[in-house]
């Protein structure tokens, strides 16, 4: 919230996630974004906590820093985390080949190197390890009763 002051509160976000899945919606849990030096140590956390409340999926995306969002987004953290700013930034630069951002399609939501490829492997271990994504893994059609209005009327 230091970051991201009019986020809603984590604990909102679970109950939401929570409610949804037992009302048979199928859900998942964003890790976005992730902050390297700031918040990628409390991604096992987030897993555990979105599987025990019924999340069946997750997915994550480095923190993308377009030129209108780069000094907003480093002036608040020399805010609330003095300490960090040096050691986010140099883990941005790092996994983004020496640039905060990375604008190209296909790029911009994730990193590259030796250090994304390490949170990449930790990432993919727990959702394995949670069951999260299985899934995909496995081809098995979505089990929710959720159904997106349409047009089209059913037939049987």
């Amino acid at each position: 919230r230091a970051i991201e002051p009019y986020a809603a509160p984590i604990d909102k976000r679970f109950e939401a996630l929570r409610l949804l899945s037992e009302a048979g919606v199928s859900t998942g849990v964003s890790l976005a974004p992730v902050i390297p030096g700031l918040n990628d140590s409390h991604m096992l956390s987030i897993l555990e906590r979105a599987r025990a409340v019924g999340a069946s999926s997750a997915f994550m995306t480095l923190l993308r820093l377009p030129a209108e969002v780069k000094d907003v987004f480093f002036e608040r953290l020399a805010v609330a985390f003095p300490d960090r700013v040096d050691k986010v930034r140099n883990a941005l630069l790092e996994m983004r080949g020496g640039q905060l951002n990375d604008p190209r399609f296909g790029a911009r939501m994730q990193g590259s190197g030796t250090r994304w490829a390490l949170t990449e492997q930790m990432f993919a271990l727990q959702c394995r390890r949670l069951g999260l994504n299985a899934r995909e893994d496995t081809g098995v059609p979505n089990p929710s009763r959720f159904r997106r209005p349409t047009r089209q009327l059913p037939l049987f």
